[in-house]
Formats: structure tokens, sequence, C-alpha cells
């Protein structure tokens, strides 16, 4: 069963609401997260880690779902790894902080990371 919204184009819908203007339908932007992997069998390791899984199985969920709008990944954790936290990555669930850069010393880095620190970023040279 196709979404309401259909009746306009999903981008054309989901903008309408950012700019609060009078709708036919509330867009509908799921946040799939790890639950997107586990529907084509990755664990979440996996799915976080392998940008051809992460794509895949976000490409599923947006034909399975239908929805108006699909955030690619939505973990506060990737952030913080960009940022040079050290992750704890489980099988069942999203990574979790170890470790961040100024637990050993209160000083700042001068700069980030080194580039490609978000392993799932691979996906994008793939």
């Amino acid at each position: 069963m196709k979404h309401p919204s259909s009746i306009l184009v999903k981008k054309d819908l989901l903008f309408a609401a950012l700019r609060h203007e009078e709708t036919p339908a509330i867009p509908w932007v799921p946040f799939a997260g790890v639950h997107a992997g586990s529907l084509k069998g990755y664990n979440a390791r996996q799915f976080l880690t392998d940008g051809k899984k992460l794509v895949n199985a976000l490409l599923d969920v947006n034909r399975q779902y239908d929805p108006d709008g699909q955030p690619v990944v939505f973990d506060l954790q990737i952030e913080a790894e960009i940022l040079g936290c050290e992750l704890i990555r489980a099988e069942k669930a999203p990574p979790s902080v170890a470790m961040h850069p100024l637990a050993q010393s209160m000083e700042l880095p001068a700069c980030l990371p080194e580039k490609n620190r978000w392993q799932a970023a691979k996906f994008a040279g793939s």
C-alpha cells in the first residue's frame, strides 16, 4: 500500500512540511538504524562498517517501507568516532563509546583525527 502522501512528490511533501506549509499528510521519515541491516541478515557491525551492505540494506528499507524521506545513518557514535573517540562494536546493537580523546589529557588536539576515521564512509569510494 502506498503512503497517502504519494499525491505529492515525496521530496516536495517533506520540504513543504519543513517550510511549515499545509500538507495533505505528515511526511514519514523513519530512522531505520541497525534494524535496516537485520532485514537483510546483517548484524550491526557488518551494517555500520561495510558501505555496500549499508547501501544495500537502506535501499531495501526504502523499497519495503516507501517512506517520504530516509536518513542514511543516525548514529551519534559515528560523530564521536569522527572526533576521535574509540568505539566498541557489538553484533546486535549500535557501537558504544569506549574511550574519548580527552580521557588521558585535557589538551585539545590541533586538528581532527586522520582522514577516513569513519569506517562506513569507505563505501563512497567502493
